[in-house]
Order: C-alpha cells, then structure tokens, then sequence
C-alpha cells in the first residue's frame, strides 16, 4: 500500500498550493496512510482527509475519524465546518457511505463530484517511475510556495495601507484649510470653497464633482474624528482583504451615491462629511461578517444599533448614508459573484444618473450665500473664475423667475 504514498502527496500539493489549505496532525490519532487538510475560508468542504485506506474499513474507523474532524473543528474554530474523505483506488463508491466520499487515481473517479469546486482534481493522480523522488519533488514544491507566500504577505503588510492614510491625510488638511478660511469669511463660505455639496452649485451650475469633495470637509472636530477614526477601522479591513483597487471603487462610489440621495431625499442645502463612503464600506464589512459562518454574528448587533440611532441625531445626512450603504450593497453583490465588477459600476452609473435626472429641482437660491463666495474667490485674486461664477448664477437667477 505505501508504494502508492506518493499520491497522496500529489494531491496535498494540489489542495496546498491550489487551494490554501494546510496540514494538521493530531497526535495519537494520525495514521501512516493518511494526510489531513483544513481551510476554514472554503466554505462546504473546509476538512479533507486524503487516505490509502480501502472503503471497507470505515466503519472500523469512524468513532477516531469523527474525534480527529471535531479537533480539527476547534482547532481551525469552525464548529459547522464540512469533511470530505478522498480515497486514492479504484473501488466503487456507494451512495449511502458514512461520509462524503470521493474514490480516485490515475484514469480513475468515483463518488461525490467535486470538479466544480476542485476543477482538475481527476489529472492530479498520476503514476511515476520513481516514487520517493516525486515525494520529495512535492515536499520541495509545497516548501517553495510557502516561503513565496510568507514573502509576498511581508510586502503586502509593508506596503501598508496607504489609501486610507491618505483619505485621512486629505481630510485632515482640508479641515485645517476650512478652520482658517472660517476665521476670515462664515463657515458655509468656507465649506463650500472646499468642494461641499451646495445644492444650488452642484444641481443648479452643473458642479456635479462637488459629490465627491464633500468627503473633504467636516462640521466640526468631533465630526471629523469619528469619521477618521471609523475610515481608519474599515480601511485597514477592506484594503487588506479586498484591495486598494476595489476598496477605492467602494468608497468613492458610496461618497457620490450617498451625495445624491441625500441633495434629492431632503431638504438640505449644504452637505459636508465622508459619511456616505463609510456607510457604503460599512454596508460591504456587515455583510461579509453575516456570511462568515465563523463571526458570532451577536457580536454585529451593538455596531448596527448605533448607527441606526446615529442617523435620528440632529443636522445628521440619513438620505446620504442610506445612498452609502446602498452602494455598498450593490458593490458587494458585484465582488461575490465571480467578480462582477463591470455589473455593479453600471447599477452605480444608473442610480446616479437617474438621481441627477429627477432631481434637477435643487430648490430655492441664496444670493448672501453665493455673492460671499464670489467676493472670496476675487480676494484670492481668482477675478476671471469669480466673474465666471458670477455670470453662471445670474443666468441660473433669471432661469428660476
């Protein structure tokens, strides 16, 4: 039997390397003819025994079989975790076999198919000449890809999560610019000179990039520290799992979202705050947790409650976080469906561009308001870009008559 050692080592390499998973040996119950695999981050077959053994000494061997799976269980923190036997031979396999059970080798496959979950798991099991060379060939491989793999997270954890250190970083001088242009002009003038969603601006004139700038600028100190501190959390999160790329798509999409909706669902005039890219990470981060069967999911309910009851506080966007979460959810979709990307930056497009559409009505105007800001833009000696605002809000002035 142990000639055939080798196989079972063709298929570790292939379960290790392909598919993440790692080796654990229980002490006292392993056996010469068997090698165990887990991974906890493939779910519904998260356990796999590979084995020699012959289909007819199962039963024998069931009571240390279920000891060996409910150790691995704790170990790996997976109390519903799946098992799957996979017998290298060419026996037939029965439906009512105690376990999952898959029987395989060379030009051989029976019992459960699990090509779709494994594709080329019936080409692995090869025969060669030399046995114990092709056992070591195998242990030099799994060796190799698991320095490659040490090293290629040491460089992603050097790289550092840089996206969100900039956001923040953008926030926080954008902050410091509005503290000092509030010392000299209202602070309504001095948001909306860096980039706030001012209703008559960004409907009326046309400005729609001001529903992504809004993020920039913060109503007060408090504000902006809670914002960074939860962009902080949820950044590490999803830049570390998901990506710069994705977690860029996420955020910036949420932030537009979350602005239109909240121009068009309510009154308000002047929006600041990053919070509608939060609620949209947050939307992704709520339901990752809920689909991980390994998250207590108790543990989710004090974070939803208060950002439910953040949302009933007085001057605070609920429409913008509602338009946040909703692309938060529809990105979600996108990333867990094979990576349908293209599908929800399209959904995105259409929600925003239906949002512009009905809601064209940005309401009344307030001369004050915008006759500060152009007298500001001339005392930054911008006259041509002051004169050209000027022009732009008679025209939308005599439009509204």
């Amino acid at each position: 039997m142990f000639k055939e050692l080798y196989k079972l080592y063709q298929l570790m390499e292939f379960f290790v390397i392909n598919h993440h998973y790692k080796t654990i040996a229980v002490k006292n119950l392993v056996k010469r003819d068997e090698i165990w695999l887990a991974n906890p981050a493939n779910i519904g077959c998260e356990i796999i025994r590979l084995t020699l053994s012959s289909l007819e000494y199962i039963e024998n061997d069931e009571e240390r079989i279920k000891q060996y799976i409910d150790i691995i269980k704790k170990t790996i923190k997976a109390n519903e975790a799946h098992f799957l036997d996979i017998h290298v031979g060419e026996e037939e396999v029965f439906e009512e076999e105690i376990f999952d059970t898959v029987m395989l080798d060379s030009n051989y496959y029976d019992g459960l198919d699990i090509s779709d979950r494994f594709p080329k798991i019936r080409n692995i099991v090869h025969e060669v000449d030399d046995p114990e060379a092709e056992i070591n060939r195998v242990i030099s491989s799994i060796n190799s890809s698991v320095l490659t793999e040490k090293k290629q997270k040491r460089a992603l954890k050097s790289s550092g999560f840089y996206v969100t250190h900039v956001v923040i970083a953008l926030c926080l001088i954008a902050y410091i610019i509005c503290y000092f242009l509030s010392r000299k002009y209202d602070s309504s003038t001095a948001f909306i000179l860096m980039g706030a969603d001012y209703r008559p601006f960004t409907l009326g004139l046309g400005q729609y990039w001001r529903l992504l700038t809004v993020a920039l600028s913060h109503g007060s100190l408090l504000h902006l520290g809670m914002n960074m501190y939860s962009l902080y959390l949820l950044g590490h999160y999803f830049e570390d799992k998901y990506g710069k790329l994705k977690f860029i798509a996420v955020l910036l999409s949420s932030i537009i979202l979350g602005s239109l909706t909240s121009g068009i669902l309510t009154t308000t005039v002047l929006t600041v705050g990053i919070s509608g890219g939060l609620y949209g990470l947050l939307a992704f981060f709520l339901l990752d947790m809920f689909t991980n069967p390994y998250v207590n999911k108790q543990s989710l309910y004090p974070m939803i409650i208060i950002n439910l009851a953040i949302n009933f506080m007085s001057g605070v966007s609920w429409a913008g976080h509602l338009g946040g979460f909703v692309a938060g959810l529809l990105f979600y979709y996108a990333f867990k469906q094979k990576n349908r990307f293209f599908i929800a930056s399209v959904l995105v497009i259409i929600a925003i561009a239906f949002i512009i559409f009905i809601g064209k009505d940005f309401g009344a105007v307030y001369p004050g308001t915008d006759t500060s800001v152009v007298n500001a833009l001339k005392d930054f000696g911008l006259k041509q870009t002051a004169n050209n605002l000027f022009n732009k809000l008679m025209h939308l002035y005599a439009s509204i008559q």
